[in-house]
């Protein structure tokens, strides 16, 4: 039998932050982008990356940090809900892209690890080289 993920949604557990982060990446010029973006060689780039996927299964991606400032996973779905969430260290260029870390860390979402199944498929059908990354594992309570 095919293994079939039966995705888990997670919810914004800082709602009362929400205008005042989206304001912020707004004034940073910080916008989600895909893989296929030509940004998305400038962020993964300039280091650590978070990511977020959303009830679409759209995978989507900020600079963990700009101008100094911390960007946040809400940033990537206007606050709403995911399937998944995390950080990542990727790097490459021009669509040869390998996945050195991936973790299931936002505090915003706190997703459970179970999510990072859904997150390593949808990082590869992105054409990110998965095979040799390393996992962290964050269990929320």
């Amino acid at each position: 039998f095919p293994v079939t993920i039966h995705p888990i949604v997670f919810t914004n557990q800082l709602p009362q932050l929400l205008a005042q982060e989206l304001q912020m990446a707004r004034d940073l010029g910080i916008v989600p982008i895909a893989v296929s973006d030509k940004q998305f060689d400038i962020i993964i780039s300039q280091g650590r990356v978070k990511w977020a996927i959303n009830l679409n299964h759209d995978l989507r991606f900020v600079p963990e940090f700009a101008y100094g400032q911390e960007i946040y996973h809400t940033v990537l779905v206007q606050g709403k809900p995911v399937l998944a969430a995390g950080l990542a260290d990727i790097v490459g260029i021009e669509g040869n892209y390998l996945l050195l870390s991936i973790s299931n860390y936002s505090g915003h979402y706190q997703p459970k690890s179970v999510s990072l199944e859904l997150a390593k498929v949808a990082f590869k059908q992105a054409g990110i080289d998965i095979s040799y990354a390393d996992l962290e594992i964050i269990d929320f309570k």
